[in-house]
């Protein structure tokens, strides 16, 4: 059976305060025989959260984001002899601060921030289910900074690097005396890190043996601890931490791995260098001391992954967690950097995908769109609304966001619903005007791709 309307030419990936365009194919042999009166297009948003404790669960959902636009009215196109569809093309632009799509599921706890385009086609009769389409969108926050960082990453990193050093007494059995292996993890000296971004970083491990005494050991045997040779000997992951409020219930979430894939796994370039063992006698006795061994690894890391941020129910967070483990038992020693990870991107002009991303883009002619209700700031600098037009804007939107479709007969307007803008402290907290702690959202599930969001090297 043809379905009445399907979306086409969206984009791959979405920037706040960018462009979102599209066509919608209209079958309009289809759309008279299911009795669709009109047709409308809606660019939707809202963070979502869940907490399972021992008193019962909770869940709470703020909505983002709400525009629409009609694009077909029955009556407003003839059916032609030679063709019965026709694409019509529609374009939103996003808010300039809004989280950035993510999605996490765990044991008692759930946190989402999604985005879709919902086609909708609206039925006359009371028993008559809208016709409707949805697709998932992928939106990041724009990043003027962070663009300027990531072209300086991909021309080769020329500034500072931070150090972060770890060290570890060790041994091989349960007794006797212990040698030291430290572990220094090099990386850019950067507040942002940037997706889609070949980010460049060193390892170097340093491992001093027992002090032994010279003529018992030599330098072309092998010798514990010896520092790793090979790039899957290291553990390089990225760490994730999720802290979920649902009205009252709140879960700081376990931090999560997620797979680099740098070492042992990676299309990216591993240069290993090994030094050759170095005698270090002990000072009040020259007989005895310790083998030096070092080795040198680096190489490139890509994220791709939602950016961090932080809203009133929901947050997300990262770090750079490295890890050598040597034989025997808890013989590890491992280092952890707390990062933040920025989209890299801008909203300048189309909100189109970074190059990496196959994205036929198409824009279409700009639609009429009415004005958009700008509160005044009062004397602390924060918009307000007045009694007139609050009114007025109740008058402009629908009762609640899961609203029911009416039946409407005019023409396409083209005109998009005029959009709240609020402080920026207030786009996606429980202070929004569009938040009710009572909302109950009839909104469909609409999962991104695993591809979207999964953290890889980058070519």
């Amino acid at each position: 059976m043809q379905r009445p309307f399907s979306l086409h030419s969206l984009p791959k990936l979405c920037i706040t305060g960018g462009i979102v365009a599209g066509e919608v194919e209209l079958n309009l042999q289809t759309l008279r025989n299911n009795d669709v009166r009109e047709v409308h297009v809606k660019l939707r948003g809202y963070v979502h959260t869940m907490v399972r404790g021992t008193h019962g669960t909770m869940r709470e959902t703020i909505p983002l984001l709400y525009q629409s636009m009609s694009v077909w009215a029955h009556g407003s196109v003839y059916i032609l002899p030679a063709s019965c569809t026709c694409q019509v093309p529609f374009k939103f632009t996003l808010p300039p601060n809004l989280p950035p799509s993510f999605d996490f599921m765990g044991m008692d706890t759930k946190g989402v921030v999604r985005y879709f385009i919902e086609v909708v086609g609206i039925r006359s009769g009371v028993l008559h289910m809208n016709k409707k389409c949805v697709s998932p969108l992928a939106v990041v926050p724009s990043d003027p900074c962070g663009a300027q960082l990531r072209s300086s990453l991909q021309l080769g990193w020329e500034g500072a690097w931070t150090t972060v050093r770890s060290e570890s007494l060790i041994r091989r059995g349960l007794w006797g005396e212990f040698a030291k292996a430290i572990l220094e993890f090099l990386i850019p000296s950067i507040h942002e890190f940037p997706l889609f971004t070949r980010i460049p970083f060193s390892l170097k491990v340093i491992t001093f043996s027992k002090p032994i005494k010279r003529r018992n050991s030599s330098a072309d045997k092998s010798i514990f601890p010896a520092p790793p040779l090979h790039p899957k000997d290291v553990g390089l992951v990225l760490k994730h931490k999720v802290h979920i409020c649902a009205n009252d219930f709140a879960s700081s979430c376990a931090p999560q791995v997620i797979p680099l894939g740098v070492m042992g796994g990676s299309t990216a370039t591993v240069n290993v260098v090994s030094v050759e063992k170095v005698w270090v006698p002990v000072v009040d006795d020259p007989e005895r001391g310790s083998w030096r061994q070092e080795t040198f690894i680096s190489s490139t890391l890509t994220l791709q992954c939602p950016p961090t941020f932080r809203c009133d129910t929901l947050s997300n967070e990262y770090s750079l967690h490295v890890q050598v483990c040597f034989s025997g038992l808890f013989n590890t020693v491992e280092a952890e950097v707390p990062i933040k990870v920025v989209s890299g991107v801008s909203s300048s002009g189309p909100s189109r995908a970074p190059d990496f991303i196959d994205d036929s883009w198409y824009t279409p002619p700009t639609p009429a769109s009415r004005e958009s209700v700008v509160l005044p700031r009062g004397e602390d600098g924060q918009r307000s609304m007045s009694s007139s037009m609050r009114t007025a804007y109740a008058a402009a939107r629908p009762a609640s966001l899961a609203h029911t479709e009416t039946e409407m007969v005019q023409p396409p307007s083209y005109m998009l619903e005029p959009a709240l803008l609020l402080p920026d402290s207030e786009l996606y907290s429980r202070n929004s005007a569009l938040y009710s702690p009572n909302l109950e959202l009839s909104l469909p599930s609409v999962d991104l791709p695993p591809s979207y969001w999964s953290s890889s090297v980058g070519a």
